[in-house]
């Protein structure tokens, strides 16, 4: 008695194409899903490492005498001798200046005719626009 094997043990050639095709049709926007996430992860690093830089930025400048952060109040829109030099990565940007907090001059312009007693403190990362304010009394 000659039997013969039954060759149906395995997958078609038709059976292997769809499967093949699903795959790759599955795949493409799960490939795409997964660089968009990694964006997302390293956008969200650098924005951590610039706001760590500045919190340490304002922490240092908050730390100094108030007489030497006057003398380097150069006004709310120029930044002070204290920002971080050109190269610097991130470069952080320090604005000082006299604060009005009373409106003592009745023009609604805290920036002008400030107080000898209060500061106006600016740190500012160009690249990514972000800032942290706040002002120091003496």
């Amino acid at each position: 008695m000659n039997q013969r094997v039954k060759a149906d043990a395995g997958f078609s050639f038709a059976e292997l194409l769809v499967v093949l095709v699903l795959l790759g049709v599955a795949l493409v926007p799960a490939m795409r899903a997964l660089t968009v996430g990694m964006q997302a992860a390293n956008q969200s690093l650098q924005a951590e490492w610039v706001l760590d830089a500045l919190v340490s930025k304002l922490e240092i400048t908050l730390a100094a005498e108030f007489d030497t952060l006057d003398a380097a109040a150069a006004g709310p829109t120029t930044a002070s001798t204290l920002s971080d030099g050109v190269g610097a990565d991130p470069r952080i940007e320090l604005f000082l200046s006299r604060y009005d907090a009373t409106n003592s001059d009745g023009d609604n312009d805290p920036f002008t005719n400030g107080s000898a007693d209060l500061l106006w403190v600016r740190v500012y990362e160009a690249d990514s626009e972000t800032e942290l304010t706040t002002l120091v009394s003496r």
